[in-house]
């Protein structure tokens, strides 16, 4: 029960991730194409201040980038280890089953 439940948020999470990073990308996108392309500089000093502008944003997009990596690792090991956990209780279902038949096999010999 518990493991559907980790599964759930994971998905929903998961899809909260992918819905806003395609909504930010489009947005930005969808602006450069409402404002459209007649009017961008061909001065080297225009796009050198430009980049400097873009220099804080660029590094705030890159720790988002760091958190949305670590979140995704995060949720992989979560995922991960529900799989080995439900592995491990068949494998300590299967053994208890086993030795069960073993020792009334044994029991019968005797």
């Amino acid at each position: 029960m518990a493991d559907d439940n980790v599964e759930s948020s994971l998905k929903l999470s998961r899809w909260f991730v992918s819905i806003f990073t395609s909504v930010v990308i489009s947005a930005y996108f969808g602006w450069f194409l409402l404002q459209g392309f007649d009017d961008l500089s061909t001065k080297s000093a225009v796009w050198g201040a430009f980049g400097d502008y873009l220099g804080g944003p660029i590094k705030s997009s890159n720790r988002l980038l760091r958190i949305l990596l670590a979140y995704s690792f995060r949720s992989y090991s979560t995922k991960k280890r529900v799989r080995q956990e439900k592995l491990l209780n068949y494998q300590a279902k299967l053994m208890q089953l086993t030795l069960r038949r073993h020792l009334r096999l044994n029991a019968t010999l005797y």
